[in-house]
């Protein structure tokens, strides 16, 4: 019996070891979210983590009951969990740094929303938990046009996702708030939009909450799109947000009626 309950006091001091290590891990507060474009090896890193596990990971169906398609999935997992996620992060990652690199200086970027977190082990901890691109693209070309005439190129939002467990927390908006605001503010672009595939309903509810209305007529446009490393042609639906507002028209007429009275005082 002694030696029972020497063994049994061992358990629970290793045990209770564990739950306090692990409390002391997660005894963690939340710091203030921030969005910045990628500044090091690491966040390129992490953002094609978490563009691949988001956009290419192997779907869990739920509805999936027959033996013969659970046994597929768990062998699709299986080859994902080996190797196909680590090939697919190597291509996300060259892909976006290689477009990086070849339009610095021009009308794109990519914003990271960086959750900062204080621990009592580590008073500096930052997870990447949210991405969204943001860059120009040509309008579809319009009937009647005259020959040779230039497509409109527009500010236009492309990759936007946060990480499942941090969604309904507003960072998806402040991402979207944060390309709204570079388009008008720094590129002085009057309009935004979105491309959005007609078959995802949660990301057409998204953008309509943040104020996006599909054009008038609607607008149909044919947009790469890269899952496993191929790329395909899928149809988007069009969606715009104007980014000058009745309040900004007030400023702009209030600076006009005062430069008018000053010159009117001048004379």
């Amino acid at each position: 019996m002694p030696h029972q309950y020497h063994l049994f006091c061992n358990k629970c001091a290793v045990f209770f070891f564990f739950i306090n290590i692990s409390n002391l891990i997660l005894n963690q507060t939340s710091n203030a979210l921030t969005i910045t474009p990628p500044t090091s090896l690491q966040d390129w890193k992490d953002l094609s983590a978490l563009l691949c596990d988001t956009f290419d990971a192997p779907s869990k169906d739920p509805t999936i009951s027959s033996s013969s398609s659970v046994t597929k999935l768990s062998i699709e997992e299986l080859k994902w969990n080996l190797y196909e996620r680590q090939f697919t992060i190597q291509d996300i990652y060259k892909r976006y740094t290689r477009t990086a690199r070849k339009l610095k200086g021009t009308k794109y970027n990519l914003f990271l929303a960086k959750q900062d977190y204080a621990t009592e082990m580590d008073s500096n901890m930052e997870e990447i938990v949210g991405v969204v691109e943001l860059g120009m693209t040509l309008a579809n070309e319009v009937e009647n046009n005259p020959p040779n005439s230039k497509r409109k190129a527009r500010a236009t939002i492309g990759v936007l996702c946060v990480k499942e467990e941090y969604q309904g927390q507003g960072i998806g908006s402040a991402l979207v708030s944060k390309c709204q605001e570079r388009a008008k503010d720094v590129w002085m672009e009057d309009e935004i939009y979105v491309e959005v595939e007609p078959s995802n309903k949660n990301a057409l509810a998204f953008f309509h909450s943040c104020g996006y209305q599909e054009t008038s007529p609607i607008e149909i446009k044919n947009a790469t799109v890269s899952r496993r490393r191929q790329m395909e042609s899928r149809p988007h639906w069009v969606l715009s947000q104007y980014l000058i507002n009745e309040n900004d028209f007030l400023c702009k007429d209030g600076e006009e009626k005062a430069s008018t009275q000053l010159e009117k005082t001048e004379t």
